[in-house]
């Protein structure tokens, strides 16, 4: 799938990310671990890309695994 194709960016908030593919809630639950925070709590109206900086997680890892789980039919 090409980028210009793809459905979610680091610039989506996490509310319309979880909202569009509600099976990506579950990545964002498994943030909690690494950054000691609810990421759905805490920065649910926030763009993935300034969660990111905010929490300190990988931005693109995180895309990366919504990308996948996209793929995978949810």
């Amino acid at each position: 799938m090409s980028e210009k194709s793809w459905p979610v960016t680091t610039d989506m908030t996490i509310l319309d990310i979880i909202s569009q593919y509600p099976g990506t809630e579950k990545i964002f639950k498994k943030l909690e671990t690494e950054t000691g925070v609810c990421v759905c709590c805490q920065a649910l109206y926030v763009p993935l890309q300034e969660a990111a900086t905010q929490f300190g997680f990988d931005a693109d890892q995180v895309l990366a695994n919504i990308k996948a789980e996209i793929d995978q039919g949810i």
